[in-house]
């Protein structure tokens, strides 16, 4: 190891030979520096290393980026074992039942723990409610007596009063008598069935009061009378109207053009 240092110290470093001092004190002050290096060399390493494992603060955290696209679906996973029935069902031939189906059979009501095919009430099925068939109809009662008859229609005469110069029927004159009273002549117009439903068969009675001339008319339907007139004849008469189908109207009575 001396001739080692020897060499280094006489051939790379001859200007730390110090003078006057003997070579072996010379070398052993020359290992002693040596060593003190090596051992600044390795606490530098160690701070060194120990300044790289420090972990500084953490920084705030950057911008989220975009949602990647959807993955594909997963495998479904296996079914699950079933759960218990109470469903109250009739037998089917053939048919497999579960643990706990109830069987409605005849009235009855069978239960089974096991899987079957076997219909009730062989095993494995179990009465668990019972109860009798269904009786027979009886027989239909005497027949009670007949109501009273009720009133005639029409034995009583309703009046509608119209003192005006025009008159547009409507559903509620239906089976009524319009009284229609005024000096001047009066027009009565007869509406088409799409804007006053008149059931077919309709009736409705028409009375001339007074000395004004009464006449009927109507646009979309059809007036039907004896020589086709259409004005009742005088005061104190009556005529009737009747429809026969649709806006079809006959128009019966004593009548002038």
């Amino acid at each position: 190891m001396k001739h080692f240092l020897f060499r280094i110290w006489t051939g790379v470093f001859p200007s730390t030979r110090r003078s006057g001092v003997p070579v072996n004190e010379d070398l052993q002050w020359l290992a002693d520096e040596l060593i003190s290096i090596e051992q600044e060399i390795f606490e530098f390493k160690s701070v060194l290393n120990s300044a790289a494992k420090m972990t500084g603060p953490t920084g705030p955290r950057g911008f989220e980026g975009p949602t990647g696209p959807r993955g594909s679906d997963g495998l479904s996973g296996k079914e699950g074992p079933m759960g218990n029935s109470i469903e109250i069902v009739p037998w089917e031939q053939g048919r497999t039942y579960f643990p706990y189906q109830l069987v409605g059979l005849n009235g009855a009501v069978y239960y089974t723990r096991t899987m079957t095919t076997t219909p009730p009430p062989l095993s494995p099925w179990q009465l668990l409610l019972c109860s009798g068939t269904v009786g027979l109809q009886g027989r239909t009662g005497a027949a009670g007596a007949d109501g009273a008859d009720g009133a005639d229609c029409g034995a009583i005469c309703i009046f509608n009063f119209q003192i005006g110069t025009t008159y547009l029927l409507e559903l509620l004159d239906v089976g009524k008598t319009v009284v229609l009273t005024n000096a001047l002549p009066i027009a009565v117009t007869i509406p088409t069935n799409a804007v006053v439903p008149f059931p077919v068969g309709t009736r409705i009675d028409f009375l001339r009061g007074s000395v004004g001339k009464v006449t009927f008319s109507g646009i979309g339907v059809t007036i039907k009378s004896k020589s086709g007139n259409t004005s009742i004849a005088a005061a104190n008469v009556a005529v009737t109207l009747i429809q026969d189908s649709i806006d079809n109207w006959y128009l019966i009575g004593d009548l002038i053009a």
